[in-house]
């Protein structure tokens, strides 16, 4: 299991600090002093773990809207990768110009799809 597939304990940990629980088949699991990512929602389920859901990429990407329109402009979800850095944002495009509304960075897209849902989540209240 590629552990860049999936959210770092720190961002799964602020997903569920501000309220967003995505069901997932990845879990932080704490084994003693630490946690450990595990991929198997089944085996969870059997036995009462302190634990934290380990969303992937894709399921960030679809809890994600695919605009956002905010003061009356529509703004556009993307991600890229710049050097080692994957970016996620949404920006407004007009004639060939990106216009970033917002972006997030870090070398786990995972995570930057996480900060974004995160700040989309607070946005919209």
């Amino acid at each position: 299991m590629n552990p860049l597939n999936y959210c770092t304990l720190e961002l799964s940990h602020k997903l569920v600090e501000n309220g967003i629980v995505l069901e997932t088949e990845a879990y932080w699991i704490k084994v003693s002093d630490s946690y450990k990512l595990v991929h198997s929602k089944y085996y969870l389920v059997q036995i009462n773990f302190d634990c934290l859901p380990a969303p992937s990429f894709a399921e960030l990407w679809r809890e994600l809207p695919e605009t956002f329109a905010p003061r009356n402009h529509t703004h556009y979800l993307y991600m890229r990768k710049i050097n080692n850095f994957m970016q996620a944002g949404y920006v407004v495009i007009k004639k060939g110009i990106w216009t970033p509304l917002i972006n997030f960075e870090a070398t786990n897209p995972a995570d930057a799809l996480a900060e974004l849902l995160i700040w989309v989540q607070k946005e919209s209240k």
